[in-house]
């Protein structure tokens, strides 16, 4: 009973001292909370956060099982990690910022952070559980697989802790890299360096080993995983894990140093903030340049007006008018806008030929950049009746289901994370935006590689054919776009909207300008893209996938960026490089900040062309077509009051924050239908506002990235009760009798 007593008062005063630990320990606990949460989140979760667990569907079965292993083994090293940093504090925080007596431990004297650290892979047990209700494969070997990745990530525990042992047992004094460390650690000071036996503590040189093993697979798999020529892929929780072993690493190195002195990891992280931003003026930038000297035959930008350009189609088309919206929404606005377009188009043909307009915000503007690269690769290869083959649509869509979420988490993980220590080594032009371009121009390129077995015997094309279709693989560049008079057949125009920092308006990057004489105070006039950055330089451009990002920079997932010429960083006396202070110093940000629905350019453009006699006598009909990448219930009924008890409290500190991020919404949503009301009833019978929204079953996710479940719901959304009443008024309007069935070989595979 006494020796009960006496174990139960010692476990009380270790309890007690324990307690006192914590805020040292504040960053490996994060840590290993984080990996429950994530794990919690992976089931209940939005489906956002749901989708980065998917390991499926990258390479085929089998490497797909290999991977989830290797996302096992990375997880066991993860939480390894975190208790082999929190042992480490707790054992030497009397050192560094006490002076009372150690806490003493039982442990095994020969490898002890080895032994006391493996209890702390458990953590990783919530997460495998996820994995296995995650896959889509067969139990068995999705379980063989996660146990093949925890046996591996134990045995390479076990190899690099022999090997640690084994090394710090031999007579360093000859070793040039442990006279180095030894010399450090002393000079770092207590907690370090073991003053009474005159060497470092053994914690620490455990920690180096391990932060060298760290660097090497971080750099290696930079190299591998490039989004410029990826050599392997993973799935995106690999780089949540990688992302979560790096950061466990520095900040809690950094902690341990700075709470001796009782500096605040904030207030430091924060220093190094504005000295990047001070004195390296660490930025984000997009890449412009000088079309003249990239494109043959082209000496300027012209850029058409609404009229000039309404004349030209209306001569050639029926006297139908068509202009689409597609609202943001991250990857699922981008795969429902091209699910509707390509349907429409494989459905009533005439439709197609009749869109004049394509405004677009956030991931709408995703969709409607595959839409246009396709057209526009089908004109350049002189294939323009492809625009009406059905696996030529098809194609499109499938290009804009494609997740870029492992190219954007390979940006956070790399360049963006580098940059805050490294800012002067790293490329100002790769960040997260960045390798997020590079996947939709991998992609794009991709998808036109499959338009050439639809268009061409690949096996009788000639040197010069080749030669053609390379070129017209090249990047875009978004002033190709615009319809040139040599053109077989003429894209849609499009304002892919983007919203200023600076001063909140709109700039759409826009094949039109939509300057007035009438209204030359009009919201857009001498507000978009070309307008603003052809004040002082002629023929500046960009690529159209830039474009697409700067309309779709979806709140810190893609930053806020600028204008640069490319190679400026070392070169000020390039050509360009002179002219580089005289770019608007304007940083561009996601379109549906102010209009998400892209109506402000329909409207605009409605108002220009129906102010001219000629085009009001001649356009029988405008088609809006609004694509909403939502269901019809939330648009109809977004703020209906809710009637339940809420919390005064939560309501006194964050209500006008709430406020703000609701309004956002409401108030975009109620001028968008106030706008087109207006239009109705200005122009009475000549005006259609047709509505596609996905209602779909299942809370589809905003992120960059889709399952293949998702994919089927949106394609087969199109199909359902609502959006049938909306085809049939597509249907009278141009007279068509063709009808599509929900059949989709791609969900059916």
């Amino acid at each position: 009973m006494e020796r009960t007593n006496s174990n139960n008062q010692t476990n009380k005063i270790l309890l007690i001292k324990l307690i006192k630990y914590l805020f040292f320990l504040r960053i490996p606990i994060t840590f290993l909370s984080l990996l429950i949460l994530l794990a919690i989140l992976g089931i209940w979760g939005p489906s956002t956060v749901q989708n980065v667990f998917i390991t499926e569907n990258i390479y085929g079965k089998t490497k797909d099982l290999i991977l989830l292993a290797f996302i096992c083994f990375l997880t066991i090293q993860t939480s390894y990690l975190c208790g082999f940093t929190f042992l480490l504090i707790k054992r030497r925080a009397t050192d560094r910022f006490f002076s009372y007596e150690n806490l003493k431990f039982n442990s095994n004297e020969e490898n002890p952070y080895f032994n006391s650290s493996i209890y702390f892979t458990l953590f990783s047990l919530p997460i495998f559980f996820v994995l296995l209700l995650k896959s889509t494969y067969a139990i068995l070997p999705t379980f063989i697989a996660i146990f093949s990745g925890v046996a591996s990530g134990l045995i390479f525990l076990y190899v690099i802790n022999r090997f640690i042992q084994i090394s710090s047992n031999k007579n360093k004094s000859s070793d040039k890299i442990y006279n180095i460390f030894y010399k450090l650690t002393k000079f770092l000071g207590s907690g370090y360096f073991d003053f009474n036996e005159n060497r470092p503590h053994k914690g620490h040189y455990v920690a180096l080993v391990s932060a060298l093993v760290i660097i090497i697979f971080y750099c290696a798999f930079s190299w591998l995983l490039n989004p410029k020529a990826p050599l392997i892929h993973i799935p995106p929780f690999g780089y949540v894990l990688g992302l979560l072993l790096v950061l466990v690493s520095i900040l809690s190195s950094f902690t341990f140093f700075l709470d001796r002195y009782r500096i605040p990891l904030t207030v430091v992280l924060f220093l190094i903030f504005l000295f990047n931003y001070g004195v390296f003026r660490t930025d984000h930038f997009f890449i412009i340049q000088e079309a003249e000297e990239l494109a043959e035959n082209v000496n300027e930008i012209k850029i058409p007006g609404i009229v000039e350009d309404s004349k030209q189609r209306l001569n050639e088309n029926n006297n139908v008018i068509t202009l689409i919206s597609a609202n943001g929404g991250g990857i699922k606005a981008a795969a429902w806008t091209t699910s509707v377009i390509t349907n429409l188009s494989n459905e009533f043909p005439e439709l197609a030929k009749s869109i004049h307009l394509i405004s677009s915000a956030s991931g709408g503007s995703v969709g409607a950049y595959f839409y246009l690269e396709a057209l526009n690769y089908a004109n350049c290869i002189g294939k323009e009746y492809l625009i009406q083959n059905n696996e030529f649509l098809e194609l499109i869509f499938q290009a804009s289901t494609k997740s870029s979420l492992e190219q954007t988490l390979w940006g956070i993980l790399y360049p963006d994370l580098l940059r805050i220590f490294l800012t002067p080594f790293i490329n100002k032009y790769e960040d997260r935006a960045w390798a997020m371009e590079v996947a939709w121009a991998t992609y794009s390129k991709i998808m036109k590689n499959k338009i050439d077995s639809l268009a061409f015997d690949n096996s009788n094309i000639d040197l010069k054919t080749q030669t053609d279709l390379d070129n017209c693989k090249k990047e875009t560049l978004f002033s190709e776009w615009v319809n040139y008079k040599n053109k077989i057949y003429k894209l849609p125009n499009v304002a892919f909207n983007t919203s200023i920092v600076q001063n909140g308006l709109l700039v759409p990057v826009s094949t039109l300008n939509f300057r007035n004489s009438d209204n030359p105070k009009n919201i857009l006039s001498g507000k978009t893209f070309y307008d603003v950055y052809h004040k002082k330089h002629k023929n500046l451009d960009i690529n159209a996938v830039t474009a697409a990002r700067l309309s779709a920079s979806f709140p810190y997932v893609t930053p806020v960026s600028k204008a640069s010429f490319y190679g400026c960083e070392g070169n000020k006396n390039k050509k360009n490089c002179k002219k580089e202070g005289l770019l608007p110093n304007l940083h561009h940000a996601d379109g549906g900040y102010f209009d998400n629905y892209g109506t402000v350019p329909i409207v605009e453009w409605i108002n220009t062309a129906m102010n001219v006699k000629y085009l009001e006598k001649k356009i029988d009909k405008i088609l809006i077509l609004e694509i909403i990448a939502g269901p019809k219930k939330n648009y109809d009924k977004l703020g209906d009051p809710s009637y339940n008890t809420e919390n005064g409290a939560l309501n006194a500190l964050f209500g006008p924050i709430f406020t703000i991020l609701n309004v956002r919404d409401s108030s975009q949503l109620e001028r968008s239908k106030l706008e087109l009301n207006q239009l109705k009833i200005k122009y009475k019978e000549k005006l259609e506002i047709v509505q596609f929204h996905l209602n779909s079953k299942e809370n589809l996710p905003l992120s960059w990235h889709l399952t293949k479940d998702n994919i089927c719901e949106i394609k087969n959304v199109y199909f359902n009760d609502d959006n049938e009443k909306s085809r049939k008024k597509i249907s009278a309007l141009f007279d068509s009798t063709k009808v599509l069935k929900s059949e989709n070989t791609y969900c059916n595979n």
